[in-house]
């Protein structure tokens, strides 16, 4: 069912080869909604454009699309992407990934695949590449002497690392458009910036998760600034169903929000973001940008790795009949690779059969020599001998 919606985003991708807005920077509809501030998080497939580390980051396929009309107010802009990362194996996850956009007449359109080696080093430790196909071309008349010519073409490389030392702690590090491709449509230079990132990311707790980077340009368009920082946050409901963020960038103040289901296939997100520029003259002029995307989780290749084990379990007192008593263990991963997405339940059996025990404990992760502490009411309903 995944490869139909592929082959699917595959065509939305050719059909909407339209005009859209080429800035040479970033895209994503939950990464927008932190003002291009994730090479850090995985939020979805199409991190891969912020930090190519990013492609080894999932246990399942993840297919993400997206639409954006990245200069409203000003022309009719607007802007598609396609983004789809798979687990090879536990060490390897790999890509592909599209995008095109145009304004006035200005088209790009960049394509490119991705492969990660992941590596049980302090935690977790990414190294990531990616190798893009470029081309640009311009709306000119018939009477300009460079209408001829065709569209500009070229070849561009990227680097990434993504550090994931526990659960809560995670540094990424990213260099896009390394060799900065010449697009010109003559004999003259026009390059594409190269941008060189870093980033640093701390889950707080489930409700926010700050993030801050800086990132460096070797050429600036419009309003970019050679050097800038970029703040920003994410947060979800325990239950995932809804998660909102924010962000802030020396052009752009960007906030989001994304909807997610468990019902449809492996998981579905759908996710909105709002930008808006921080210069008043802009805001004025309507230079507001709207990104809407679509995520969807296949079933989980990659197997869960880990090895984990009881180091402590005990009651608060002494089971009395019809009487809550805690029941609580501490779990510890005592591998050398983290363990992610698992469920601890805690049973006990009155000599009729286990029976759980309600509420069951969701654990995203716990890393190498990690622990976690998980609790439980119970309430002995009969005098007999109990195996917990």
């Amino acid at each position: 069912m995944l490869k139909k919606f592929i082959i699917f985003g595959a065509i939305l991708l050719l059909l909407f080869l339209i005009p859209a807005f080429a800035d040479y920077d970033f895209w994503g509809t939950k990464n927008t909604g932190m003002a291009d501030c994730s090479f850090s998080l995985p939020l979805d497939a199409s991190s891969v454009f912020f930090n190519p580390a990013v492609s080894g980051a999932f246990a399942e396929g993840v297919l993400s699309v997206g639409y954006g009309l990245p200069a409203a107010g000003f022309d009719a802009g607007n802007q598609l992407y396609l983004a789809y990362l798979r687990p090879l194996t536990w060490c390897i996850g790999y890509g592909v990934h599209g995008n095109f956009e145009n304004l006035s007449g200005y088209r790009m359109f960049r394509l490119g695949a991705d492969i990660t080696k992941r590596y049980a080093i302090a935690g977790t430790l990414s190294f990531g590449g990616t190798v893009e196909w470029l081309q640009r071309s311009w709306d000119l008349s018939p009477d300009d002497p460079l209408a001829s010519r065709g569209p500009a073409n070229n070849f561009s490389i990227g680097a990434g690392i993504l550090w994931q030392p526990n659960e809560k702690f995670a540094m990424g590090a990213s260099a896009l458009d390394i060799l900065e491709p010449n697009l010109a449509l003559e004999s003259t230079e026009d390059k594409v910036p190269a941008k060189y990132a870093l980033s640093s990311s701390y889950r707080i707790s489930n409700y926010f998760t700050p993030e801050a980077g800086m990132l460096y340009r070797t050429r600036t368009f419009g309003e970019q600034k050679q050097f800038e920082y970029r703040i920003g946050f994410i947060g979800e409901l325990p239950s995932k169903v809804l998660n909102w963020r924010g962000g802030y960038n020396p052009q752009n103040i960007s906030v989001g929000l994304g909807w997610h289901t468990d019902a449809v296939f492996g998981g579905l997100d759908v996710d909105y973001s709002l930008v808006v520029p921080t210069t008043s003259e802009l805001r004025k002029a309507g230079a507001t940008a709207h990104y809407i995307g679509l995520t969807i989780y296949g079933n989980r290749i990659r197997k869960r790795k880990g090895n984990i084990r009881i180091q402590s379990f005990s009651l608060s007192d002494k089971p009395k009949l019809r009487k809550p008593v805690e029941v609580r263990a501490v779990l510890e991963n005592t591998d050398k690779v983290p363990m992610k997405n698992f469920t601890v339940i805690f049973a006990y059996n009155d000599g009729s059969g286990f029976r759980m025990s309600y509420p069951s404990h969701f654990v995203d992760s716990l890393m190498p020599g990690g622990k976690i502490e998980l609790s439980w009411r119970w309430k002995p309903k009969k005098a007999t001998k109990y195996i917990l």
